[in-house]
């Protein structure tokens, strides 16, 4: 409620005198080896494995400011590294966001900003170019502020007003707004949205509790979910705030409330009718006091169990006490865990922010300059993991490729917070690591096939792309969701090697140089054949940093009429001829082949000189004409 949280920058709760009830739970809390020279915020977790950190001052208002905490060679954040990036255009505390399929990052409103208070602005970074890109607000809306927002299934970024029953729907890909549909009660304010498997969204009411409802997308509209249990009711009476909800691994969600209660809600199985609300835990007393989440983080654990920060609340609320206790919620009782040391947890819980890392651990902020990670966990549940099916078996760096399989997004949203905080992680990321050594690379996803979360035995897939850094070699790819990796499958990384020169052997070049072989842009090296023969000799070095045991070519390529055969050699230096490595039709459009000579390769290698040489040839009964887009040698140890 608006009334009590122009006072929130400057409230600062001592916990003197309170001591924890219960034993620690499976978890501890680590410090950061690195820890920011700023105070730390709101936070993302970006598809290439770095964490998006909003600076904000010493009292917690947001700045314009962004890092960004990068794990070290190990995949350790808390050995991690930061870095400053580009500052958004407007400044803003509590707020909207999402993460995209595209890897894009979204930030909407803001219920404290410069631009304005229940600001309208919104604003999408780039994490590939670095830049920050501002959004009109929807159509006729004055205001934003800390709407409570989700990604659908779809992709879509879906917010709610603060002052009306309207909501708004923006496409990444067309880069606009739509109306979508108007809710149940009267305002969105102070809600909570949970994306569900069957791609509905539930909320339960601030204003209008203890209602709830959730939006059905396959025809448009919001259907009630009835009320939460009678005395649990989520939603504090004088402060109109609650708690966070996470996707349990069984389906159903937890949702922390307000006051000292819990609640579960179980989707039916036709989406359209209400489901069913039971009774959660009720939380302990801590030092004899009551705790709830007015406002707080909750984050999924790998083996399901659920990390929940509760804070000291009283009848109606309204006092946004502190400090942070944390709970894990075990599928039956919230179960009082370990608190991070000092001087984190002093402030209110509505300082604190969770997000869940690609290792399984929570990373924990409360807008200080000390960050935690929730470590020594339990290894993830099995049936949890994503599943890789289809991948590719050589990757050259700087290229995109595709994976599919099962379960990519994970059996839970992840991060919740509220309104205020919208950082779920369920989305793939892709991890490369050595056989037998710990160097971890993370590559950047996109283009993920759903945002849907719990997507079972449905085929999905998203793409990555190799960084520049990954040496070559045999590696283990894993899939990642909500820090659950896949059983490892092996790729090989190979080094390139650009063609230094060609020659026309057979034919007419018509145009192209040998910068037109480098990349896959539609820049040729075109030439007529001659009798219906069309050859080229195309030459150049391999590395000599390692002894190579693969030897191919990156080749993209075609001609103007069907009926042509394409065939592909390497030179053989040691029995001075030509050796076939493939023969095949050659297609009108433009086939991308990775192609490899057998072992031992070292026999297409000169030994003095490290030269390698292929010879191209297109043949047909008649005239035609053959280019070529890409040929790039590839190599690895």
């Amino acid at each position: 409620m608006k009334i009590n949280r122009v006072l929130r920058r400057a409230i600062v709760v001592l916990a003197a005198g309170i001591a924890a009830s219960c034993p620690a739970q499976s978890g501890g809390w680590v410090p950061l080896i690195n820890q920011p020279t700023f105070h730390a915020g709101t936070m993302f977790l970006l598809t290439d494995g770095r964490v998006l950190v909003n600076e904000v001052d010493a009292t917690g208002f947001g700045t314009k400011h962004w890092w960004t905490l990068s794990p070290n060679s190990a995949g350790s954040y808390i050995n991690g590294t930061w870095r400053q990036v580009a500052d958004s255009i407007d400044d803003r505390l509590y707020f909207g966001s999402g993460v995209f399929a595209d890897g894009r990052v979204i930030v909407s409103g803001g219920e404290y900003s410069t631009s304005g208070s229940e600001t309208n602005h919104s604003e999408i970074y780039d994490p590939v170019g670095n830049f920050w890109t501002s959004v009109p607000p929807p159509a006729g809306w004055a205001n934003i502020g800390d709407a409570p927002s989700v990604i659908l299934s779809d992709g879509r970024f879906f917010v709610g007003s603060i002052f009306t029953n309207q909501t708004a729907i923006y496409d990444p890909t067309l880069g606009s707004w739509s109306a979508g549909p108007n809710k149940l009660n009267t305002r969105s304010s102070e809600e909570t949205w949970t994306l569900l498997p069957d791609n509905t969204v539930l909320t339960w009411d601030c204003f209008g509790h203890p209602a709830s409802q959730k939006y059905a997308p396959t025809i448009g509209s919001w259907v009630t979910c009835g009320n939460t249990p009678v005395g649990s009711d989520l939603v504090l009476s004088n402060s109109f705030e609650t708690g966070a909800g996470i996707l349990l691994p069984n389906g159903s969600v937890f949702c922390m409330g307000g006051p000292p209660v819990s609640a579960l809600y179980t989707p039916p199985p036709n989406p359209l009718l209400p489901g069913t609300w039971t009774a959660g835990p009720v939380p302990p007393l801590v030092g004899g006091q009551t705790v709830g989440q007015e406002d707080g983080p909750s984050a999924i654990l790998p083996n399901g169990n659920v990390l929940v920060s509760l804070g000291p609340v009283v009848p109606g609320g309204g006092t946004y006490g502190g400090p942070s206790y944390m709970f894990e919620y075990d599928g039956v009782n919230l179960v009082r865990a370990t608190d991070p040391p000092p001087p984190t947890p002093i402030r209110a819980n509505y300082f604190a922010r969770m997000l869940v890392l690609p290792t399984g651990e929570i990373l924990f902020d409360n807008s200080e300059t000390n960050l935690y990670v929730y470590t020594n966990l339990p290894p993830p549940n099995a049936a949890y993991k994503p599943t890789v099916l289809s991948y590719p078996t050589y990757v050259e760096k700087g290229l995109p490729y595709g994976v599919k399989g099962y379960q990519f997004n994970g059996v839970s949203n992840g991060s919740s917070y509220g309104d205020e905080v919208n950082n779920a992680t369920n989305y793939p990321l892709v991890r490369l690591n050595e056989i037998l050594t710990r160097p971890v690379y993370y590559c950047r996803t996109f283009g993920h096939s759903t945002m849907g979360v719990q997507t079972g035995t449905n085929s999905v897939s998203t793409n990555f792309v190799v960084p520049r850094t990954v040496p070559a070699g045999k590696k283990q790819l894993h899939v990642v969701a909500n820090g659950v990796p896949s059983d490892p499958v092996s790729v090989y990384v190979l080094d390139t090697s650009g063609v230094l020169s060609f020659g026309v052997d057979q034919g007419t070049l018509v145009s192209g140089t040998v910068s037109d072989l480098k990349a896959s842009d539609n820049s040729y090296v075109i030439v007529n054949s001659g009798h219906g023969i069309a050859q080229l000799t195309l030459k150049g070095f391999v590395p000599t940093t390692y002894v190579i045991g693969t030897l191919g070519v990156d080749f993209e390529g075609g001609v103007n009429t069907s009926g042509v055969t394409q065939t592909l050699e390497f030179y053989n230096w040691v029995t001075n001829t030509y050796e076939t490595i493939d023969t095949r039709a050659a297609t009108l459009f433009d086939l991308n082949l990775n192609l490899f000579g057998s072992s031992p390769v070292s026999r297409f290698i000169d030994p003095s000189s490290r030269e390698v040489v292929a010879r191209v040839t297109y043949l047909a009964g008649f005239n035609f004409q053959a280019r070529i887009d890409r040929f790039v040698w590839l190599t690895g140890p």
